[in-house]
């Protein structure tokens, strides 16, 4: 799927084709919706959507999500300024094993 992803360090933004916002990964939780035909087709938003406070281990479970429901790769880049300061960020493509330093 044609995708941008943007983010201002704090929060990663994850755009569809048409503008719609496909993903949402902020202090205050994880958002992955529905495109904007599977909303109007199947009446539903969230595929997977949380309301707490996210963790670095949130961030690998984001970029999952985005690629198993989306098909869409967020790299690892896009890794929030306050999970680069503890120096790792979790692959979600390496399970939930060991964390890669940043460079």
């Amino acid at each position: 799927m044609q995708s941008e992803i943007k983010t201002d360090g704090i929060t990663v933004w994850v755009n569809g084709a048409s503008g719609e916002c496909l993903g949402r990964f902020g202090r205050m939780g994880i958002d992955v919706h529905a495109t904007l035909h599977d909303q109007e087709e199947q009446e539903i938003q969230c595929l997977f959507c949380t309301h707490a406070p996210v963790t670095q281990a949130d961030w690998g479970t984001f970029r999952q999500k985005m690629l198993e429901l989306h098909g869409v790769q967020v790299n690892e880049n896009y890794c929030p300024v306050r999970f680069r300061a503890q120096q790792t960020c979790p692959d979600p493509m390496m399970g939930h094993g060991p964390a890669h330093p940043r460079l």
